[in-house]
Protein backbone atom coordinates (compact mmCIF):
# COMPACT_ATOMS: atom_id res chain seq x y z
CA UNK A 1 0.00 0.00 0.00
CA UNK A 2 1.29 3.43 -0.88
CA UNK A 3 1.67 5.73 2.13
CA UNK A 4 1.77 9.49 1.68
CA UNK A 5 3.03 11.65 4.52
CA UNK A 6 2.58 15.17 5.73
CA UNK A 7 5.16 17.19 7.66
CA UNK A 8 4.24 16.80 11.34
CA UNK A 9 4.22 12.98 11.46
CA UNK A 10 7.69 12.90 9.88
CA UNK A 11 8.99 15.59 12.20
CA UNK A 12 7.68 14.08 15.41
CA UNK A 13 8.59 10.48 14.63
CA UNK A 14 12.10 11.69 13.80
CA UNK A 15 12.28 13.61 17.08
CA UNK A 16 11.57 10.43 19.07
CA UNK A 17 13.81 8.18 16.93
CA UNK A 18 10.90 6.18 15.50
CA UNK A 19 10.96 7.35 11.87
CA UNK A 20 11.97 3.89 10.63
CA UNK A 21 8.56 2.57 11.69
CA UNK A 22 7.20 4.11 8.50
CA UNK A 23 9.52 2.06 6.32
CA UNK A 24 8.88 -1.09 8.35
CA UNK A 25 5.10 -0.68 8.05
CA UNK A 26 4.69 0.78 4.58
CA UNK A 27 7.90 0.28 2.61
CA UNK A 28 8.41 3.32 0.39
CA UNK A 29 6.73 6.48 1.60
CA UNK A 30 5.89 9.39 -0.68
CA UNK A 31 5.76 13.01 0.25
CA UNK A 32 5.05 16.09 -1.81
CA UNK A 33 7.71 18.78 -2.34
CA UNK A 34 5.89 21.15 0.03
CA UNK A 35 6.53 18.72 2.89
CA UNK A 36 10.26 18.64 2.15
CA UNK A 37 10.26 22.45 2.04
CA UNK A 38 8.34 22.69 5.33
CA UNK A 39 10.79 20.30 7.02
CA UNK A 40 13.80 22.36 5.94
CA UNK A 41 12.16 25.64 6.95
CA UNK A 42 10.97 24.22 10.28
CA UNK A 43 14.43 22.96 11.12
CA UNK A 44 15.96 26.34 10.33
CA UNK A 45 13.33 28.32 12.26
CA UNK A 46 12.99 25.99 15.24
CA UNK A 47 16.64 24.99 15.40
CA UNK A 48 15.82 21.31 15.85
CA UNK A 49 16.96 18.23 14.00
CA UNK A 50 14.61 17.35 11.17
CA UNK A 51 14.76 14.42 8.79
CA UNK A 52 16.32 15.14 5.42
CA UNK A 53 14.08 13.43 2.86
CA UNK A 54 16.90 13.46 0.29
CA UNK A 55 19.08 11.36 2.61
CA UNK A 56 16.47 8.66 3.37
CA UNK A 57 16.25 6.10 0.59
CA UNK A 58 12.73 4.92 1.39
CA UNK A 59 11.30 8.47 1.29
CA UNK A 60 10.31 9.55 -2.18
CA UNK A 61 9.54 13.17 -3.01
CA UNK A 62 6.82 13.12 -5.63
CA UNK A 63 5.26 16.28 -7.09
CA UNK A 64 1.55 16.54 -7.75
CA UNK A 65 0.97 15.95 -11.47
CA UNK A 66 -2.37 17.75 -11.57
CA UNK A 67 -2.25 21.02 -9.57
CA UNK A 68 -6.03 21.36 -9.99
CA UNK A 69 -6.39 18.62 -7.36
CA UNK A 70 -4.69 20.72 -4.67
CA UNK A 71 -7.39 21.99 -2.30
CA UNK A 72 -7.52 25.79 -2.28
CA UNK A 73 -8.36 26.38 1.37
CA UNK A 74 -6.56 29.21 3.14
CA UNK A 75 -6.38 27.43 6.50
CA UNK A 76 -4.80 24.32 4.97
CA UNK A 77 -1.00 24.35 4.79
CA UNK A 78 0.82 23.58 1.55
CA UNK A 79 2.07 20.21 2.86
CA UNK A 80 -1.42 19.05 3.80
CA UNK A 81 -2.90 20.33 0.54
CA UNK A 82 -0.28 18.58 -1.61
CA UNK A 83 -0.52 15.35 0.41
CA UNK A 84 -4.28 15.30 -0.21
CA UNK A 85 -3.72 15.95 -3.92
CA UNK A 86 -1.18 13.09 -4.12
CA UNK A 87 -3.73 10.87 -2.43
CA UNK A 88 -6.32 11.80 -5.04
CA UNK A 89 -3.83 10.94 -7.79
CA UNK A 90 -3.12 7.54 -6.20
CA UNK A 91 -6.45 5.91 -5.28
CA UNK A 92 -6.18 3.37 -2.49
CA UNK A 93 -3.19 5.06 -0.90
CA UNK A 94 -3.05 5.88 2.80
CA UNK A 95 -2.56 9.51 3.79
CA UNK A 96 -0.86 9.99 7.16
CA UNK A 97 -1.73 13.44 8.39
CA UNK A 98 -2.37 14.91 11.82
CA UNK A 99 -3.98 18.24 10.87
CA UNK A 100 -7.68 18.07 11.77
CA UNK A 101 -8.89 20.22 8.87
CA UNK A 102 -6.73 18.24 6.44
CA UNK A 103 -8.16 14.97 7.75
CA UNK A 104 -11.72 16.22 7.32
CA UNK A 105 -11.04 17.39 3.77
CA UNK A 106 -9.29 14.14 2.87
CA UNK A 107 -12.07 12.01 4.33
CA UNK A 108 -14.71 14.09 2.53
CA UNK A 109 -12.79 13.38 -0.71
CA UNK A 110 -12.97 9.65 0.03
CA UNK A 111 -9.31 9.20 0.97
CA UNK A 112 -8.02 6.70 3.52
CA UNK A 113 -6.56 8.75 6.38
CA UNK A 114 -4.65 7.86 9.51
CA UNK A 115 -2.67 9.86 12.05
CA UNK A 116 0.68 9.43 13.77
CA UNK A 117 -1.03 7.72 16.70
CA UNK A 118 -2.66 5.28 14.26
CA UNK A 119 0.80 4.44 12.94
CA UNK A 120 1.94 3.69 16.49
CA UNK A 121 -1.05 1.42 17.10
CA UNK A 122 -0.33 -0.46 13.87
CA UNK A 123 3.32 -0.78 14.87
CA UNK A 124 2.30 -2.24 18.23
CA UNK A 125 -0.11 -4.72 16.59
CA UNK A 126 2.69 -5.69 14.17
CA UNK A 127 5.11 -6.32 17.04
CA UNK A 128 7.48 -3.54 15.97
CA UNK A 129 7.26 -1.67 19.26
CA UNK A 130 6.68 -3.03 22.76
CA UNK A 131 4.81 0.00 24.09
CA UNK A 132 2.71 2.78 22.63
CA UNK A 133 2.62 4.57 25.99
CA UNK A 134 6.38 5.07 26.07
CA UNK A 135 6.42 6.64 22.61
CA UNK A 136 3.37 8.80 23.42
CA UNK A 137 5.26 10.16 26.38
CA UNK A 138 8.27 10.97 24.19
CA UNK A 139 6.05 12.62 21.58
CA UNK A 140 4.47 14.83 24.22
CA UNK A 141 7.92 15.79 25.52
CA UNK A 142 8.95 16.62 21.94
CA UNK A 143 6.08 19.10 21.74
CA UNK A 144 3.35 17.14 19.99
CA UNK A 145 0.04 18.14 21.50
CA UNK A 146 -1.74 15.02 22.67
CA UNK A 147 -4.38 15.61 25.32
CA UNK A 148 -4.72 13.44 28.40
CA UNK A 149 -8.04 11.94 27.24
CA UNK A 150 -6.61 11.00 23.85
CA UNK A 151 -3.49 9.58 25.48
CA UNK A 152 -5.62 7.39 27.74
CA UNK A 153 -7.79 6.29 24.81
CA UNK A 154 -4.81 5.30 22.65
CA UNK A 155 -3.13 3.44 25.52
CA UNK A 156 -6.41 1.61 26.13
CA UNK A 157 -6.75 0.64 22.46
CA UNK A 158 -3.14 -0.60 22.58
CA UNK A 159 -4.06 -2.81 25.54
CA UNK A 160 -1.50 -1.27 27.85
Amino acid sequence: MLAIRNTSPLLYLHQVSELDLLCQLYGRVRLPPAVATELKAGGAVLGIAVPSPDAIDWLEIRPVRNPDLIPLINDLGPGEAEAIALGLEHPGSLIILDDQLGRRIGQAAGLRITVTLGVLLKAKRSGLIPSVAAILSKLRMAGMWIGDDLTAEVIGVAGE
